[in-house]
């Protein structure tokens, strides 16, 4: 049980999350980004975005991005790292309609109360063939909330497990089939 999640933050900056940018943690982008590929999704709505990094990874493949985050500064930064994609700060409660075949929940749902409503609610507004899911999980023994990621056991998907060496590295994706 999790007492304490006064470190979570929605405003944070760059360097407080540089661990997501290193060699360690790209197979989390890595992956995301071959499920794309595998099923040929071309409309990506990318909810938690940080600094586009998964663009990196789709480099040789021909997709249409959104990307929104709750800070600023990851935004600016994924601008100028893939001015051919589109960014915005938003937050998950405040959605803009895009065309979308699949949305990326990148580590958000930890902030809700309520997980599951949160994914249900953003992928009923995009309406996407497939979600994928990277988010901690209860594996970690970092003192923060983890998402009780079983609710996803009513859908049909794949599940990735990673132990990374990073802080709070248990992580999992999930390639949730939505519709």
């Amino acid at each position: 049980m999790i007492i304490n999640t006064s470190h979570l933050r929605k405003n944070y900056t760059i360097d407080s999350m540089s661990y997501l940018d290193n060699e360690e943690s790209s197979i989390l982008y890595r992956t995301s980004a071959n499920i794309i590929k595998e099923h040929s999704l071309i409309n990506i709505v990318d909810v938690g975005c940080r600094t586009g990094e998964i663009n990196r990874y789709l480099s040789d493949y021909s997709y249409n991005y959104y990307g929104t985050d709750t800070s600023e500064e990851p935004i600016l930064e994924a601008q100028k790292r893939y001015p051919s994609k589109t960014f915005e700060v938003r937050n998950w409660n405040d959605l803009k309609l895009y065309s979308c075949d699949v949305v990326i929940f990148g580590s958000v749902l930890i902030y809700s109360e309520e997980p599951i409503e949160m994914f249900e609610r953003i992928c009923k507004f995009y309406n996407p063939s497939r979600a994928i899911v990277h988010e901690v999980n209860s594996d970690n023994v970092e003192d923060l909330r983890y998402t009780d990621l079983s609710y996803f056991n009513k859908y049909i998907c794949d599940w990735y497990k990673f132990d990374l060496n990073i802080p709070v590295g248990k992580r999992t994706i999930i390639d949730v089939q939505y519709k």
